[in-house]
C-alpha cells in the first residue's frame, strides 16, 4: 500500500486505488482545520472537471465552468495541499536561534520585577545574546508576541507552613524523592 504524507500531493488521492481512505484520512486530520477545508474544496472541483471533461468539454471549458483557470488546476493535481504553511515572515522565535538559556535569563528577570519588554531589552546587553537578535531587540519599538510567548511564567499557589519557631515550604510532589 502506497504512503501519503503532507508533504506530496494529494492530487490523485480521490481516484489512486492505492492509497486507502484511512491514509488519505490521516493526511486530512493533520491539517489545520482551514487547510483540510481548502483540500476538500479544491478535490470537489478537481472532481467536478473530471466529470465535465468525460461529458465531452475540454479542460479550458470545464476550468471556466468551475471558476477556475487551467494551469491552477494543474497546479492543484501536482499538490492540493495549500502551502501556506511556508508563506509569510517567519515569527522572531524561529528566524533567531533563541536557547533555552537565554529563555531562562529572560524569566529570571522578569520574576526579580522586570516587565517582559524590559527583560527581553536587558537580555540585548548580555555577552551571550546572538548580535543579530540582540540588534533585533533594541531596535523593535515593541516586543513581539512570540517572544512573549516563549518567556511566559505560569503562577503556581504553594502553602507555606508558619510555626512558632520555624517556615516551612513543601516541595512539589515531583521533588519528593521515595525510598
Amino acid at each position: 500500500m502506497k504512503r501519503i504524507s503532507t508533504n506530496q500531493s494529494l492530487g490523485s488521492v480521490a481516484t489512486d486505488a492505492n492509497v486507502s481512505l484511512l491514509d488519505r484520512a490521516a493526511v486530512l486530520c493533520s491539517l489545520s482545520r482551514s487547510r483540510g477545508r481548502e483540500v476538500q474544496r479544491r478535490e470537489r472541483v478537481l472532481s467536478r472537471v473530471a466529470e465535465l471533461k468525460a461529458a465531452g468539454l475540454s479542460e479550458v471549458k470545464a476550468a471556466k465552468m468551475v471558476g477556475t483557470s487551467p494551469p491552477t488546476l494543474w497546479r492543484w493535481r501536482r499538490r492540493i495541499v495549500p502551502a501556506t504553511d511556508r508563506c509569510g515572515r517567519k515569527s522572531p522565535i524561529a528566524r533567531f536561534t533563541i536557547s533555552d538559556r537565554l529563555i531562562s535569563k529572560v524569566q529570571k528577570l522578569r520574576v526579580a520585577g522586570c516587565s517582559n519588554p524590559r527583560a527581553w531589552r536587558a537580555l540585548a546587553d548580555d555577552p551571550n545574546c546572538p548580535k543579530d537578535l540582540a540588534e533585533f531587540l533594541r531596535t523593535m519599538p515593541a516586543i513581539p508576541k512570540s517572544l512573549a510567548v516563549a518567556s511566559r511564567l505560569t503562577k503556581v499557589r504553594t502553602v507555606v507552613l508558619v510555626g512558632k519557631n520555624f517556615t516551612h515550604i513543601p516541595q512539589p510532589l515531583e521533588q519528593i524523592k521515595i525510598v
